[in-house]
């Protein structure tokens, strides 16, 4: 059986905190299914949400984000 959409989205989207404030992800893959060659401006934006909450869960900051401004102008390329 293969993985449910709510697993490859979640795998997809998931970071790690390397760093104090610096946070990686691995890569649009799951247990070894590659999922796209190109980086796509969502996808980023995703990430970047997801970090900036996990930043302020860890310090305790309950404000919530007011908004986001972003430009799309192409897609980006993934490097392994």
């Amino acid at each position: 059986m293969g993985l449910s959409r709510t697993e490859v989205i979640s795998a997809m989207l998931s970071i790690d905190n390397t760093e104090e404030n610096n946070y990686k992800s691995e890569g649009p893959h799951v247990k070894n299914v590659s999922g796209p060659k190109r980086v796509y401006g969502g996808y980023v934006v995703a990430q970047a949400y997801k970090a900036v909450k996990e930043y302020a869960r860890k310090i305790k900051d309950e404000n919530p984000i007011f908004s986001m401004h972003y430009n799309f102008l192409s897609s980006g390329m993934y490097v392994e």
